[in-house]
């Protein structure tokens, strides 16, 4: 009865979608065009370049690297100078372990972590009736110190500091922590933001204005 009277409300009072906010979607026409997923990562690379060339102010990407990539000995390399040379958050995720035995972080390997600006969780918690309506502020293993992507993504814009943790009982730190719950404050289902085809950044058909 909350998440029914949450929806039958939120249409009431819904924000305005910003128009800052371009997202860039790894859609079926990218994958026709780029071919099957994972892509090599010099590809990942130009798309951030291209996008910070545009005049981007922060680069958010909600893709996991954690691993190096072996097939190419450059890549690595290639995306992390991108990364460098603009404002990027990278995600930080939770992942059960392959043993069945607790919770790992997964954070991106260490040549592209430098050379990251921030690094946000993208975790979310999915309702009983499959859609999500909340995210956490903060989380992280044992102690939850990761922004959320786009809180991240925020404070490379306007810093601020996060409230101390030093009050969580060592009790709770076990695992995966999450702090500071959110509702979700959707728009009204007429307005979407900015979506653009990853495969049309890359081929120019984008143009500057829509970052």
């Amino acid at each position: 009865m909350d998440l029914l009277l949450y929806d039958l409300l939120l249409p009431l009072q819904a924000t305005e979608m910003s128009g800052d906010i371009t997202v860039v979607a790894v859609d079926d026409r990218s994958l026709e065009t780029l071919g099957r997923w994972p892509w090599d990562r010099s590809l990942h690379a130009a798309l951030v370049s291209r996008i910070s060339a545009a005049g981007s102010r922060v680069i958010g990407m909600d893709m996991l690297f954690v691993e190096p990539q072996h097939d190419n000995p450059l890549a690595d390399s290639t995306l992390a100078e991108a990364l460098e040379a603009t404002t990027a958050v990278l995600a930080v995720a939770p992942a059960q372990r392959s043993s069945g035995e607790g919770i790992s972080e997964l954070v991106p390997i260490p040549a592209l972590a430098a050379t990251a600006s921030e690094m946000g969780h993208v975790d979310l918690e999915i309702d009983v009736d499959g859609l999500c309506r909340s995210t956490f502020l903060r989380a992280g293993l044992g102690d939850p110190r990761w922004h959320s992507l786009p809180l991240a993504m925020l404070n490379t814009q306007t810093p601020f500091e996060l409230a101390s943790t030093a009050d969580v009982a060592p009790e709770q730190r076990a695992g995966w922590v999450r702090r500071e719950e959110r509702l979700i404050p959707f728009t009204s289902p007429d307005q979407q933001p900015r979506l653009v085809s990853y495969a049309a950044v890359l081929s120019g058909a984008v143009p500057d204005a829509a970052f």
